[in-house]
């Protein structure tokens, strides 16, 4: 048996069943809903939005895949959002997922300075799964590798291999035409993942989050494109780990480029994942969003993993699909945060 196998299958135990944690994203702003629930519905009526992310191809036969895939719709009549989510991630050999699907809420609150605040909920439900007969446990294994004939009486094997649970978090987001920050919390009730017996309590995830667009400089030439920059940060906390990310948005007319850095230098907690770069490209416009990013390891786990890969899409709709977006939508109030950028924001 290889030994970069069986490191990945301890890697999976140790990380799976102890420091359970949720799954992370570079392109934490493709997928607003999963970032903060007051984000649901910070688009002009109704936004499908999907990301996928393929971790470590390198480092194993079979890679971490996380998946996840929204639906949100902006209720004007109500100042409300509403919203649906469903995120699955696999970890490796042993197939060991997690499965969540939500529904969120959010309420939009103007102000007259130009402020806008989103207070926003999510509940819903999880469920955790492995499949044993994928491992390959210390009795199994002899000095000439593993030995398919022993049948393993490791305490897992007894163990339920699907676990579920109630979950529900919370967040807010507040906003104007070029600045944004918000918070979120997420399992609230911190539920009970074990698949063995006590408790394996799912750990308290949150995140503070926010950043500034601007021109990169000024003219009063009204046809001229001019690029825009949006420096933006992302800091989470979940358990014993903890992230950073920082980073540059650049949008030039229907282009959107990004550069990012992970990772907490200075921290001696342990990090959700290994330090890394980060870069980014990306494509809007008025219906469609697309982006692709590619994480470069700098950390630990640099050599053969094959980094991270991810690819995000978004679609942006309305009910009547012959409609077309009118001046009065473009106003202060529907206007989402400048990272989910518009090809007519000129038209503001």
């Amino acid at each position: 048996m290889e030994v970069k196998k069986v490191l990945v299958i301890i890697f999976i135990l140790i990380s799976g069943t102890i420091h359970a944690q949720d799954a992370l994203f570079t392109q934490f702003t493709a997928i607003p809903m999963y970032l903060n629930p007051g984000l649901t519905g910070s688009t002009l009526e109704y936004r499908a939005s999907m990301i996928s992310r393929v971790q470590w191809p390198g480092a194993a036969t079979k890679p971490f895949f996380t998946n996840a895939i929204g639906f949100d719709y902006n209720n004007n009549n109500l100042n409300s959002g509403f919203g649906a989510l469903i995120t699955t991630d696999m970890a490796g050999e042993s197939r060991y997922r997690s499965t969540t699907a939500n529904l969120l809420y959010s309420f939009r609150i103007a102000t007259k300075k130009g402020w806008i605040i989103r207070p926003g909920l999510n509940f819903g439900v999880g469920v955790r799964d492995i499949q044993f007969d994928n491992l390959v446990f210390g009795n199994q294994l002899n000095l000439r590798g593993q030995n398919d004939q022993v049948i393993t009486d490791d305490t897992y094997v007894d163990a339920d291999e699907r676990v579920s649970y109630f979950d529900f978090g919370t967040g807010a987001v507040m906003y104007n035409q070029k600045v944004w920050f918000g918070g979120a919390i997420f399992h609230l009730n911190q539920p009970n993942i074990s698949m063995v017996e006590g408790d394996d309590q799912l750990p308290l995830r949150w995140t503070l989050h926010g950043g500034i667009t601007f021109p990169l400089y000024n003219t009063m030439r009204k046809d001229k494109t001019i690029p825009e920059l949006a420096p933006t940060f992302l800091y989470q906390n979940q358990g014993k780990f903890d992230q950073l990310d920082v980073g540059l948005y650049v949008y030039y007319a229907s282009f959107q480029f990004g550069l990012w850095y992970r990772g907490l230098p200075v921290a001696e907690k342990e990090s959700a994942y290994s330090d890394a770069l980060s870069f980014l490209f990306g494509y809007n416009s008025e219906q469609f969003d697309f982006s692709y990013s590619y994480d470069f390891i700098t950390g630990d786990l640099r050599g053969n993993t094959g980094g991270a890969h991810e690819l995000s899409v978004r679609f942006k709709f309305y009910a009547n699909a012959k409609r077309k977006p009118r001046k009065s939508d473009y106003n202060d109030i529907n206007k989402p945060p400048p990272f989910l950028k518009q090809s007519f924001d000129k038209k503001y």
